[in-house]
């Protein structure tokens, strides 16, 4: 590979985002990263200040989203000026956040090439995903979190990539899918 990559996963929680992302990870060259969003809210989660019950209405939702997005800026602009393939495994699910990283690492590094890969999962399927972790959840004596997530925040906000951000893929098959060339 010539110029490093950045390749922004699209989807829903639970869509198989990191399922795809660990396969596009196990073909890119070194030196290489994938940004697990879910990794990130974990060490957050390991400070009382961030504990809660996990759900969107928990107090400290908001405090964990801004720390993460914060975390991450710095990670991608440390990971930018190192040239490092980097895999952002996150929903992605605005045009403006996709292009507020884009425009970080560009400015940056030039070189990066970008990458959108959406994983497309039918609104069924993703629902009896969200109701199975739901119930674990409950299970372990939790309140239901996916469900809330998914119908209050990130329905509300995906917005598809668009023609203008640049050379996109859409994977609608996560278990046996066909990836870019990357």
């Amino acid at each position: 590979m010539k110029y490093p990559s950045y390749i922004v996963m699209i989807g829903f929680s639970l869509s198989g985002k990191t399922t795809v992302a660990k396969l596009i990870e196990a073909k890119l060259p070194n030196p290489k990263i994938r940004l697990d969003t879910s990794r990130v809210h974990d060490f957050l989660n390991s400070y009382p200040i961030f504990q809660d019950d996990n759900t969107i209405t928990g107090k400290s939702f908001d405090l964990r989203q801004s720390c993460s997005k914060a975390i991450k800026k710095g990670l991608l602009t440390e990971l930018a000026k190192a040239s490092v393939n980097i895999i952002d495994d996150a929903a992605n699910l605005t045009r403006k956040e996709r292009q507020d990283k884009v425009k970080l690492i560009h400015k940056i590094n030039p070189s990066y090439k970008f990458i959108y890969i959406t994983i497309d999962i039918s609104e069924l399927d993703l629902l009896k995903r969200l109701s199975k972790f739901d119930a674990k959840n409950i299970q372990k004596g939790h309140k239901p979190a996916w469900g809330d997530l998914y119908f209050k925040i990130q329905k509300p906000q995906y917005q598809p990539v668009s023609k203008d951000e640049g050379i996109s893929h859409t994977v609608s098959d996560t278990r046996n899918p066909k990836l870019p060339g990357v």
